[in-house]
């Protein structure tokens, strides 16, 4: 199946957040927490490191649990500004040059996809060291915007959720999400908050951004633990997908390209899996990972993969059992049937005898790369 080159939409976040990014060398910046007691600012920070440590190391892949210890805590500060909307973030009398508060933007970025109204940050820093001595964060809604908003998100977000089947294991919360966030959007930029969850659960459209953050925030209402992945697809600029852990295992889902809404042509209610559970071995068949925080866990577990779980996997010599799975699932009335091959050429030796079925209209779509079939039953 060709991916148009839409994912580049990506790079718009990248861009932007640089564009905000001001430098005036030597200017003073900072709230009364500077006014403190060295002691009082002390213990306030330590009160803050503590409380961000119970919530935000709950995984060793968030974005929190990659800071060193002074950065957690003006990262505990970040967050608090975002949450009730202050215009400058409290150092806490921490001392960080640049690329650290660099780091401590990106494990913000990436931990916190509830945070929507937030579209940037400014800093100042001076000195040789380039020590900042100020964070203001950009804006998108005001906060009485912003709960209007939420209050939006919190209905799309129910009527996802309500899909997920009663007393479902983590594969089978994680697919639901998945094909609901799918089905339920229409990939393009119309959206001017195409690099948030407002675009997915209340727009309906969006670009890789808003599927992976809209991905990571319900499977956090859900109990999974899930975040994001920045990188590159081959030929296609910046990219975002996620990292999901299902059953205690690491697996990349890539909602966003297991939307076909772009192909033309399809069944509305056709979700591909290519891209779901998939291992590091397979992501990087076309993708290339970014690692600012440090190096991404490698997945290697293949349990929850969809075609493993749905039992589709077909191996080597096993186009007849292939076919007889493609006749019972067209008995039972079903419009697609995906499966994944051992190799490119049993699939397209599976393509090949498909015309023994003698199925008029029947259509098919490859993803090569991935070994996938996926039919369109006539």
């Amino acid at each position: 199946m060709e991916q148009k080159n839409n994912q580049s939409k990506k790079g718009m976040r990248i861009v932007i957040a640089g564009m905000l990014i001001v430098f005036i060398v030597g200017c003073f910046f900072g709230g009364r927490q500077w006014l403190l007691p060295a002691r009082t600012r002390s213990q306030t920070a330590a009160k803050r490191h503590a409380l961000s440590q119970s919530i935000y190391t709950a995984d060793s892949q968030s974005g929190y649990a990659r800071l060193t210890a002074s950065e957690q805590i003006v990262y505990a500060q970040f967050l608090k500004a975002a949450e009730t909307h202050l215009p400058s973030v409290a150092l806490s009398g921490i001392r960080l040059d640049v690329e650290a508060v660099k780091r401590v933007w990106q494990a913000f970025y990436q931990d916190n996809p509830q945070i929507f109204w937030v579209s940037g940050y400014r800093y100042t820093y001076g000195g040789a060291n380039q020590i900042v001595s100020g964070v203001q964060l950009v804006y998108a809604y005001t906060q009485q915007e912003a709960q209007a908003k939420q209050r939006q998100i919190d209905t799309g977000a129910k009527r996802i959720l309500a899909q997920i089947p009663k007393g479902a294991d983590d594969y089978h919360t994680v697919l639901a999400v998945h094909d609901a966030i799918v089905k339920d959007t229409r990939y393009g930029s119309g959206s001017k908050d195409n690099q948030n969850i407002v675009s997915v659960l209340v727009d309906h459209e969006s670009v890789c951004a808003g599927y992976s953050r809209a991905m990571q925030y319900l499977l956090k209402k859900a109990g999974i633990y899930c975040t994001v992945v920045d990188g590159r697809v081959a030929s296609r600029g910046a990219h975002e997908w996620n990292l999901v852990k299902m059953d205690g295992d690491y697996y990349f889902v890539d909602v966003t390209w297991d939307d076909p809404t772009f192909e033309g042509g399809a069944p509305s209610d056709y979700v591909d899996h290519a891209f779901f559970g998939i291992t590091t071995r397979a992501l990087l068949k076309n993708h290339t990972i970014d690692a600012p925080l440090g190096e991404i866990a490698t997945c290697e577990a293949t349990r929850d993969n969809y075609f493993a779980r749905e039992q589709r996997d077909y191996r080597a010599g096993e186009s007849g059992k292939f076919l007889r799975a493609v006749l019972m699932a067209r008995y039972r009335g079903e419009k697609i049937f995906s499966a994944r091959f051992a190799s490119a050429d049993d699939m397209q030796k599976a393509v090949s005898r498909l015309r023994w079925l003698r199925l008029p209209g029947l259509r098919y779509v490859k993803r090569e790369e991935m070994r996938v079939l996926t039919l369109l039953m006539p």
